[in-house]
C-alpha cells in the first residue's frame, strides 16, 4: 500500500515515502451451499459454487521507489499499485519525463500525471466502470512551487480510479496518502492531549524528522502485529524549496548511484549524493 507524507513549513516541503512493495494474489475457492427449490420448495444442494475472489498479501520486496523528483522543481511519491501493466512506477516516470518537461503550475503537471496514469490504470483494470466509487488502486501526492504558491509551496493530492479526483492544500500542514491507519491513531492520541504538531515553527530540518518518524512508526508497529506488512523501511525524503528545487535528504544506494550525475529529465546532480 506504502505511507507517503508530506509537509509543508514557512521555509518549504518535504516528503517522503517507504521502500516496500507487496505482491497479491487472488485466493479463488468453491463452496457447497444448500438452498430451497422455488418451484417445489425442496431443499437442493448447489457444489462447487466459485465464490469471488479474495485479495491476499503474498510477498514482500523492501527496495522499491516511490519517490521522485520531475524536472528540478517537483516531488511525488506514489502509493497503492508499484506495478501497472508489467511497468514500474519508476519506469513510467522515467520514460515520459519529456510528456512534463514544460510543465511550471503545480496543479497542472498534477492534472498531466492523473490522466497518464489513469489511462494506464484503466488498461490493467478493463472492468473498473462495475468498481465501487471508493476503489483508488493508484494515488500520489505532487509537491513544489509555481507564480501563484504561498512561501511554503502547495501539495496535490490525486487518487485514480474510474474517475481521477484531486484536491489541493497550500496550507502549513500535513499531508497523509496510503496506509493511513496508525498515523491516523497518533493525530487522535494528539487531540486527546490537547496537544498538536506545531508545523508553523518547524524548520526543514524538523519536517524531515516528522516525516521519518511517522513513516517509521507505522513501519514498526505493522512489523509486530499479526499482519503482512505494506509499510517498510528505508524511508526516502527529499525536501523542495522555491529557490532550489527538489534535493534528495535520504535515498536508498541504489537510488544515488542511478541518478548521481544525470541531468537529463531532472534528475539531480547533487554533488554530495
Amino acid at each position: 500500500m506504502t505511507l507517503v507524507v508530506s509537509v509543508r513549513v514557512p521555509d518549504g516541503i518535504v516528503i517522503g515515502a517507504d521502500s516496500l512493495s507487496t505482491t497479491y494474489s487472488d485466493l479463488k475457492f468453491k463452496s457447497n451451499i444448500e438452498t430451497t427449490c422455488p418451484k417445489c420448495s425442496k431443499k437442493i444442494m448447489l457444489k462447487d459454487l466459485p465464490g469471488p475472489p479474495i485479495r491476499i498479501p503474498v510477498a514482500n520486496f523492501p527496495t522499491a521507489q516511490k519517490l521522485f523528483p520531475i524536472k528540478k522543481d517537483f516531488g511525488v511519491g506514489f502509493y497503492g499499485m508499484s506495478v501497472i501493466n508489467g511497468i514500474t512506477i519508476y519506469n513510467h516516470i522515467r520514460s515520459n519525463n519529456e510528456k512534463w518537461k514544460d510543465f511550471t503550475e503545480v496543479s497542472k503537471l498534477a492534472e498531466a500525471l492523473g490522466e497518464y496514469f489513469q489511462k494506464e490504470v484503466k488498461k490493467q483494470f478493463k472492468d473498473i466502470e462495475k468498481a465501487s466509487e471508493s476503489f483508488h488502486p493508484l494515488g500520489f501526492q505532487l509537491v513544489g512551487f509555481d507564480e501563484e504558491s504561498k512561501p511554503w509551496g502547495r501539495t496535490v493530492m490525486v487518487s485514480i480510479g474510474k474517475e481521477v479526483k484531486t484536491k489541493t492544500d497550500d496550507r502549513i500542514g500535513c499531508n497523509i496518502g496510503g496506509e493511513k491507519y496508525v498515523v491516523t491513531k497518533l493525530w487522535e492520541l494528539r487531540k486527546e492531549m490537547g496537544k498538536g504538531a506545531i508545523y508553523e515553527s518547524f524548520s526543514l530540518q524538523d519536517a524531515v524528522e516528522y516525516i521519518d518518524f511517522l513513516i517509521g512508526t507505522t513501519a514498526k508497529f505493522q512489523k509486530f502485529v499479526n499482519m503482512m506488512p505494506t509499510v517498510g523501511e528505508p524511508v526516502d525524503i527529499a525536501v523542495v524549496t522555491r529557490y532550489s528545487g527538489f534535493k534528495w535528504v535520504k535515498c536508498k544506494k541504489y537510488t544515488k548511484i542511478l541518478e548521481k550525475n544525470e541531468e537529463k529529465g531532472g534528475y539531480n546532480e547533487d554533488k554530495n549524493l
